[in-house]
């Protein structure tokens, strides 16, 4: 999914650096805790989730870090990285010139790359239920700027 944003790259960074708030503008995810103050590769995080009423965490790390442009994070859930839709989240930012060229305007893309591990649901399926998963999360982001 990819946002144009109407604010400087150093703005909109400003809020993507804060995870324990931006993580939570998510369908699933009503709390992140870092297991350090700051955000760093190799930093472990607790992922609270809540769905369909049922509160439950997943427990992930900071892969990459990229101070001002983006991070890469993993989702998986305590049972081990093979079961529970393991997935790992990519947050870029891109400077864009925007149209009147008299406003920043920044693109800020979410990449989401896993693997469906539900046996009694088809893919297909799941993939389906992924789509409608992004559909939330981009209105959710649209509503957070």
């Amino acid at each position: 999914m990819s946002l144009d944003v109407a604010l400087s790259p150093t703005d909109v960074w400003a809020l993507l650096s804060d995870l324990p708030r931006f993580l939570t503008i998510d369908p699933f995810h009503d709390r992140v805790t870092l297991m350090r103050d700051q955000p760093a590769v190799g930093v472990d995080l607790v992922l609270s989730h809540n769905a369909f009423g049922r509160r439950f965490l997943r427990f992930g790390k900071i892969i990459a870090w990229r101070e001002g442009s983006g991070y890469t994070f993993s989702d998986l859930s305590p049972r081990g990285p093979k079961v529970g839709f393991p997935h790992v989240f990519m947050i870029k930012l891109q400077s864009l010139a925007s149209p009147d060229y008299q406003m920043p305007l920044t693109r800020l893309t979410i990449i989401v790359s896993g693997r469906w591990t539900a046996r009694w649901v088809p893919v297909i399926v799941g993939r389906l239920w992924v789509w409608l998963v992004f559909c939330e999360h981009a209105r959710m982001l649209r509503q957070g700027f």
